[in-house]
């Protein structure tokens, strides 16, 4: 069985969804405005939490991680 996939394109200020269940035609939905609510700091550190972190959540990081978690 193939499996299922979500793409996420974003192009200038859009972004646009498609995605694919097992091995039938893969479906789109039209583009639409996004403006994330983030400023560089914020995006920085979710960027280091989802990267960074994630695939090692052990050592001396889970403090640092926790208090990006409280925040958001």
């Amino acid at each position: 069985m193939a499996p299922n996939s979500l793409r996420i394109t974003h192009q200038d200020d859009k972004i646009q969804l498609s995605w694919q269940t097992g091995q039938s035609a893969p479906r789109s939905a039209p583009p639409v405005i996004f403006e994330h609510p983030f400023d560089e700091e914020t995006l920085t550190s979710l960027r280091w939490y989802l990267e960074k972190f994630l695939p090692f959540p052990y050592g001396i990081f889970p403090d640092k991680a926790k208090k990006l978690e409280q925040k958001f």
